[in-house]
């Protein structure tokens, strides 16, 4: 996937740990980089590991986080106990 804005080479490491209905954290990381328009953090893609075992991989069309909040349309690929892929909407102010 290529990335929606031009980025530069500074990149830093986002993790993220959610929690599932049957109690399991999973943790999901990639790489992010800045924009140079303004601001806004961008990270395409990563991988996951959760507590219960689950792992995979993540891409994401749009993973923006800005002054107004943050914005993410992922699928999720499962590649160790579950074989399913998923497409998650995340929308957050300030």
């Amino acid at each position: 996937m290529s990335s929606p804005l031009p980025v530069n080479d500074d990149l830093l490491t986002l993790t993220a740990t959610s929690r599932t209905i049957a109690n399991s954290a999973c943790t999901f990381s990639g790489n992010a980089n800045y924009t140079p328009n303004g601001g806004e953090i961008v990270v395409l893609a990563g991988n996951f590991a959760c507590t219960n075992g689950l792992q995979g991989t993540w891409a994401s069309e749009r993973m923006v986080f800005d002054t107004v909040g943050m914005l993410v349309r992922m699928t999720t690929r499962y590649t160790v106990g579950e074989t399913c892929t998923t497409v998650t909407r995340i929308g957050a102010a300030r």
